[in-house]
């Protein structure tokens, strides 16, 4: 039985829970350049980390910077640098999240339904929003660290690249040998960083060379 404190806090997420979606929902009709990511409530059962506000904007920052005008740049299980992205209210590139979430179909064709263990089953609507092999830049984060979620993530990854798509990973440590084994990307000496302090030790990786990310060759 919860005591009378935790039963309060539990009361007072469930509250906050509501009161957001509630937000969501009202902004469906209206401009998604209005939601944040704070909007969103953290969900860990969904290994949902988001992060903090110096790395969502390097993120963001750094697909617009690798990217010329009319580019397409794909956030593969990265919702808060997608949500970053159109605060941004970008006319030159089109932004597509990958996402598990149904929360984020606020943002309508630019939500893409994605679930890992289906990893190239994606909706391209007959023909009516093609997907496979259009992305300019993809930044990802698989929402798990384990080997099955790389290797699954990374076939999506494969599918949805152009042949000179860049891709910026940001994921643990741990995955660093497999990273580059199936995405030929190498660490930089960027370190991500999540708005709540997740305790992994998280790293990024990229397969081109960046103006501001530099490979630890």
């Amino acid at each position: 039985m919860l005591s009378s404190a935790a039963l309060a806090a539990l009361q007072d997420f469930m509250k906050d829970k509501a009161l957001a979606e509630q937000k969501l929902t009202s902004l469906k009709e209206d401009t998604v350049y209005e939601i944040d990511i704070v909007d969103f409530i953290e969900d860990w059962q969904l290994s949902q980390f988001w992060y903090d506000v110096t790395t969502r904007n390097t993120l963001a920052n750094e697909s617009i910077q690798e990217t010329f005008d009319n580019a397409r740049i794909g956030c593969v299980s990265s919702p808060s640098v997608f949500v970053t992205l159109k605060k941004m209210g970008l006319s030159n590139r089109s932004i597509t999240v990958f996402e598990f979430d149904k929360r984020f179909n606020v943002y309508g064709d630019e939500f893409v339904f994605f679930d890992f263990n289906e990893p190239l089953t994606l909706d391209e609507k007959n023909g009516e929003r093609p997907l496979k092999g259009m992305f300019d830049f993809l930044i990802i984060d698989p929402p798990f660290l384990s080997e099955e979620c790389l290797l699954k993530t990374a076939q999506t990854v494969r599918w949805l690249a152009k042949p000179t798509c860049k891709i910026l990973i940001c994921t643990g440590k741990v995955q660093t040998a497999r990273i580059k084994a199936q995405l030929e990307c190498i660490e930089t000496d960027f370190l991500p960083l999540h708005q709540n302090g997740l305790q992994n030790e998280f790293r990024s990786f990229i397969n081109y060379s960046s103006k501001t990310l530099k490979r630890k060759e």
